[in-house]
């Protein structure tokens, strides 16, 4: 599996807390947002990731050079904005395979199971099939409104409460990029690629997962989010602590 990550935007809404970097680096307990991605990746089998870079482009190769965690990492950089939609058109050309793939936004967290939406986008002979959330607040993310078989018909709209919603993810078949390639740029993945993927015929389908969503776009959800993961950490460690305790006492 390979993924590309969606790492340019200049993240103006979180300029607050911070200025000094590009989104995707935001700090998270002492690491880049990022990291926690591409380790979410990592651990679910993906095998090359192509970061899609734009806005301070060159701190974000100065921080992972070739690779992470073993795994080799390609940059498309742009040096003018492509929009979401010409910078996947762009990244693709960096894949090294023919298989699948993977679109992930890089300041969103939706920790889903990645087989899951293999299975729905193999059994359902799909171009595209999005990961989707049910959301609690109306108004801010994207309707994904979909029919009994899991078909997407395309909105502009915004989801209500307790509505499906774009989380984000979305596994794409190569062959429809080939037949998109030509499209005016810059555009939006949402508005721009997935339409003309509509009109050429592709088959848009979406899966809803129950994990929680994250947009670290906003200050709020963003510190939200660094202290979800500090608790997590402190559970974590608290496991392993007793987990060693409970060895040793068993060795005396």
């Amino acid at each position: 599996m390979e993924a590309i990550i969606l790492a340019g935007g200049k993240g103006t809404r979180l300029k607050s807390l911070v200025s000094d970097r590009p989104k995707p680096l935001a700090d998270v307990n002492g690491q880049p947002f990022l990291s926690l991605l591409m380790s979410f990746l990592a651990h679910q089998g993906c095998k090359h990731f192509v970061l899609a870079t734009g806005y301070q482009r060159d701190m974000i190769r100065s921080k992972y050079a070739g690779d992470y965690l073993g795994i080799p990492i390609s940059y498309s950089e742009e040096t003018t904005p492509l929009g979401t939609g010409g910078a996947v058109v762009n990244a693709y050309k960096k894949l090294k395979n023919n298989n699948p793939f993977l679109v992930l936004n890089g300041d969103t967290f939706f920790p889903i199971n990645i087989a899951l939406l293999e299975k729905k986008f193999t059994e359902t002979r799909s171009d595209v099939t999005i990961a989707l959330f049910k959301t609690n607040e109306g108004g801010r993310y994207g309707a994904a409104k979909h029919d009994n078989q899991g078909l997407i018909k395309l909105t502009t709209g915004r989801a209500n409460a307790g509505e499906s919603a774009n989380g984000g993810i979305f596994m794409i078949e190569p062959t429809i990029v080939d037949l998109i390639r030509n499209m005016n740029l810059p555009c939006s993945f949402e508005s721009g690629f997935l339409p003309v993927v509509a009109r050429l015929g592709g088959r848009i389908t979406g899966m809803t997962f129950n994990e929680a969503f994250t947009d670290i776009g906003l200050p709020h959800d963003y510190l939200c989010f660094c202290e979800k993961m500090s608790s997590q950490q402190l559970s974590a460690n608290k496991n392993i602590w007793c987990k060693e305790i409970t060895n040793r006492r068993a060795a005396i």
